[in-house]
């Protein structure tokens, strides 16, 4: 039985991933988002890197508070790898710096990341 309610969740889990990505790298993007089922958001043109997720909670672990940490954990701990021009990711993350959020788009961010599938594994 708890097999046949967890294909529903992970298509939630992706749904929720895909609709969250699409919030904080809204196309077009210089870069790929591939997915653990490799699913990919595509660039628009010739991509700068390809970022690879590699599992249903790496998302959530990438943006848990506070931020910064967490994006460098999940690298080592590999939720998440670059493949192609490692540096240009810098220059992702400074153009997200500088982004101005509405509170509609805040809350809406929070919604979604709440949503996201979570692993109880403890590092």
């Amino acid at each position: 039985m708890p097999e046949a309610n967890s294909v529903p969740t992970i298509d939630r889990g992706l749904k929720k991933t895909v609709a969250l990505l699409d919030r904080l790298f809204p196309p077009p993007r210089d870069f790929i988002i591939r997915l653990w089922d490799d699913t990919e958001l595509p660039s628009t043109g010739h991509p700068a890197f390809t970022m690879v997720l590699n599992h249903p909670s790496a998302v959530k672990r990438m943006f848990t508070p506070p931020i910064e940490l967490s994006l460098g954990e999940s690298f080592i701990y590999g939720d998440f790898e670059i493949e192609g021009d490692i540096f240009s990711i810098f220059s992702l993350v400074e153009d997200f710096t500088k982004r101005h959020f509405s509170v509609k788009e805040i809350i809406a961010i929070a919604r979604d990341w709440l949503a996201l599938p979570s692993t109880s594994k403890q590092r």
